[in-house]
């Protein structure tokens, strides 16, 4: 059994020193968003240690992935204890806890790749991203997005994108990765892109859109695999 815990380590000490006594295999990470990249995304999880307090300084998006992490594991909540409150109280909760997560399936978490989502987007064949063309973005990833309405380009061509409706959307050099059949009838080929250069503002508003998605689709968010 592995649990995650998400706090800072001077407020989870009593938590972090519990486990080790016990035995319990445990990653302590100081920010949420870590979950989701790796070695922490293929590792399997039986439940998770909280501390509400991280989302005091959260990145954008973060409050949803906590939301989702709760949706999927066991949770305890890591308070900040008062001087009056005995440790016994604590190590009880634990205690509870612990046999709850003994029970649980072990889950591995780890993010879609890809979402469907209709943006907005501009690209063009020119650096300068003179007389844009209209296109709109059919599916979006970390890395790439899908696009409606080309020029004649081909695989290994330059394009740069603008997305319309970011807080930043100064041109995303990209590079064409492959062509799909259009899904409306007497249009050219949609293609795939992958992102070579943009701003990390850009691609962190990207993620959180992406997140997002996931949260109001009613496909399942997360890929989970289990371990009885």
């Amino acid at each position: 059994m592995r649990l995650l815990i998400i706090s800072c380590r001077k407020r989870a000490a009593h938590y972090v020193k519990s486990l080790e006594q016990q035995g319990v295999a445990f990653d302590l990470l100081c920010e949420i968003n870590l979950v989701t990249q790796p070695p922490y995304a293929e590792r399997e999880y039986s439940g998770a240690l909280i501390d509400q307090a991280i989302l005091l300084d959260a990145r954008q998006g973060d409050e949803s992935l906590l939301e989702l992490l709760k949706s999927i594991l066991p949770t305890l909540d890591i308070q900040a204890r008062p001087r009056s409150l005995r440790d016994d109280t604590e190590d009880l909760k634990l205690e509870t806890f612990l046999k709850a997560c003994h029970l649980f399936p072990s889950r591995s978490v780890r993010l879609q790749d890809r979402v469907s989502i209709k943006l907005s987007t501009l690209i063009s064949t020119d650096p300068s991203f003179v007389s844009p063309r209209q296109s709109t973005t059919l599916n979006l990833s970390k890395s790439g997005c899908l696009l409606t309405n080309p020029p004649r380009l081909a695989t290994g061509d330059k394009l740069w994108i603008s997305f319309v409706d970011l807080d930043d959307p100064s041109p995303i050099l990209c590079e064409i990765r492959r062509f799909s059949k259009p899904q409306i009838p007497d249009q050219r080929p949609e293609i795939g892109v992958r992102f070579i250069k943009a701003k990390s503002s850009q691609l962190e508003k990207l993620q959180y859109l992406i997140l997002e998605e996931m949260i109001t689709s009613s496909k399942q968010p997360l890929k989970i695999s289990e371990k009885p």
